[in-house]
Formats: structure tokens, sequence, C-alpha cells
């Protein structure tokens, strides 16, 4: 009987301007065995998503508003789930996430711990 062939890691893309984050996201969503890529601005992550599509986004770029950021994702992808982490969580980006359909909002410093299951739903709702 032929062995089923396993079901391949969620692909995360990781947008975050700092280098020494990103990495750690990178290293630690690998452990959780995500497939990662991680590029610093949106820009980078756009040329990305067109060419390899993700299944979740973990954004935290500086280089946009985010009403622009989750306007532009859902342009291009609007069922992609998108993980919002933020230096600053307040009632604007709190309004902004549910307007978008955002599927969480994390607090910097991001618990690794937080960030590796909110992942962890939002490609089970990409899944479904």
């Amino acid at each position: 009987m032929p062995q089923a062939t396993p079901p391949r890691p969620a692909r995360v893309l990781v947008i975050e301007d700092d280098a020494r984050l990103r990495d750690l996201y990178v290293e630690i969503l690998t452990r959780a065995r995500y497939e990662v890529q991680a590029v610093p601005t949106v820009g980078l992550a756009i040329e990305a998503l067109l060419s390899e599509p993700a299944d979740v986004i973990i954004a935290s770029p500086h280089d946009v508003v985010p009403a622009d950021l989750l306007a532009t994702l859902h342009g291009i992808a609007p069922r992609l789930p998108v993980i919002m982490c933020s230096g600053i969580v307040d009632d604007e980006l709190r309004r902004l996430a549910t307007d978008f359909g955002v599927a969480a909002v994390l607090e910097k410093p991001v618990d690794m711990r937080r960030l590796v299951e909110a992942v962890r739903q939002a490609a089970g709702r990409t899944a479904a």
C-alpha cells in the first residue's frame, strides 16, 4: 500500500524591519515546523506573495501605516490570515484589525509561545 505524502508545512511570511526580531521569528517558527520567509519591507512582502503564496502573514513593518498595510494585503489576498505585531496596541489598531479580519494582534515584546499559537490557529483557518 503506498504511503500517504505528509502535508506540507504551512508557509509563513514575516514582515519585520528589525533584523534581530526577523531572525528570531524565523528561528522560532522554523523550530515549530513552519516554512518561513522573512522580509524587511512591505514592498518585498508583496513580491514574495506574488511569487509564492503564503498561508499566514506576520506583519510588523514600520515603513507603512497599519491601515495602508492591511488594505494592501487585503487587496492581494483577501482571505490570507494576518497577525499584527506592534509596540503600540491601541483602540485604532484594534478597530483596524476588526475591520480587516486580522487573525491576531500581539503587543511587542511578543511572547513567542503566543506567536506560535497564533500562527497555528491562523494556519488552521486557511485549511478549513
